[in-house]
Formats: structure tokens, C-alpha cells, sequence
């Protein structure tokens, strides 16, 4: 099944959410109409980049990454929009704005860490792909088990428990693929057959 990112047509709901995001905040805010001015710039740029580079030549697999990097780039964009939106609602100082914060810092993180296996070494020999294919399947894991952990804690856990939570794991995950990546014999380039 394919994720909701990932799906044609998604990226014009998801411009919709950043358009529709960028005009409350006008409303709310017309003296800082260059925030949402900013804001549906680079949803515009995204649409257009995601548009020019589709219709190019490239296989179906290049071209649903690039649809999938727009549609995250959009919902990261809408994330921001609806923190902006929250400190003006005044929400500003409570938990809500950094609680919605931590939650997309998580799930980038659990996203990253879910495509960081699927991606491609160009140009390997079959002792290097081997060892990297570990070694991203490993990062995957450990990425997307910090992002897990720290979206939890966020959605769960009282604010201040929360940024331990996700700091802690999110470090730890980083600190375990670089020791992973340090310790791992390095492979060594076998000739083609």
C-alpha cells in the first residue's frame, strides 16, 4: 500500500492545506504579510519543481521520489504554517506549539529512517552493496525507531518527559550508526566477474 505522500494528486491537497493555512494566518496577522507571502512562495516553487521534474524523462521510481520529497516538503511547510498559527492564537507559550514541533521533528525523523533502506547505490560493486545495504537497513532501523519513540513521548508524555524522551533517543540513534559505521570492517572492492 502506498502512503498517503506518495499517492498522485496528494500534493495538491497538500497545497491546499499551506494555501488554506497561509490565509488564516493573513486574517489573523495582515501586518506580517510576509510570513504567509513566504510561505505560498515556497509551496509554489515546490509545485513547480515537483511539476518540471515529473514530466522529465526519468523512470517511475525517480519520479514518485521526487513526489514524495514535495509532498513532505509541503506537509513540513504546513507544519510551520501551524505553529505560526497556533502563537497567534496566543497559544504561543503554552504546550501546544512545542508538543506540534516535537510531533513533526519526530516524524521526519521516523520517515527519514523508514526510506533510508529504500535508497539506491549507483555504480557499487557486490561486496560494497552488500555492506552499505546493512549498514542503511541498520540506520533505517535506528532512525526509525527514535522517530517512534519520540513521537510517543510526544503525543503521550507530559512536555518536559517528552523532550527527554525524544532527545535522548533521537542522540542515542545517531550515536549507535556512527559507532556501527566506525566499527564495521571496511569493505573492500572485489573485480567484476
Amino acid at each position: 500500500m502506498t502512503p498517503f505522500i506518495g499517492r498522485p494528486g496528494r500534493l495538491a491537497w497538500i497545497t491546499s492545506l499551506v494555501v488554506a493555512l497561509a490565509v488564516v494566518d493573513w486574517i489573523l496577522r495582515p501586518d506580517r504579510a510576509w510570513s504567509w507571502l513566504l510561505a505560498l512562495s515556497l509551496m509554489a516553487a515546490i509545485r513547480l519543481v515537483a511539476s518540471l521534474f515529473t514530466r522529465a524523462r526519468r523512470s517511475a521510481a525517480r519520479r514518485r521520489a521526487l513526489r514524495d520529497a514535495a509532498a513532505f516538503g509541503g506537509l513540513v511547510l504546513a507544519a510551520g504554517l501551524a505553529v505560526a498559527l497556533l502563537r497567534a492564537l496566543g497559544l504561543e507559550d503554552s504546550w501546544a506549539a512545542e508538543r506540534a514541533l516535537g510531533i513533526v521533528t519526530s516524524a521526519v525523523l521516523l520517515v527519514m529512517g523508514n526510506a533510508i533502506p529504500k535508497l539506491s547505490i549507483a555504480h557499487a560493486t557486490r561486496a560494497c552493496v552488500h555492506g552499505s545495504y546493512a549498514m542503511r537497513r541498520f540506520a533505517g532501523w535506528m532512525f526509525a525507531g527514535a522517530g517512534a519513540f519520540g513521537l510517543s513521548g510526544w503525543l503521550f508524555a507530559p512536555v518536559a518527559q517528552a523532550q527527554v524522551i525524544a532527545t535522548v533517543t533521537c542522540f542515542g540513534a545517531v550515536a549507535l550508526v556512527l559507532v556501527r559505521c566506525i566499527a564495521s570492517p571496511s569493505t573492500k572492492s572485489v573485480r567484476p566477474d
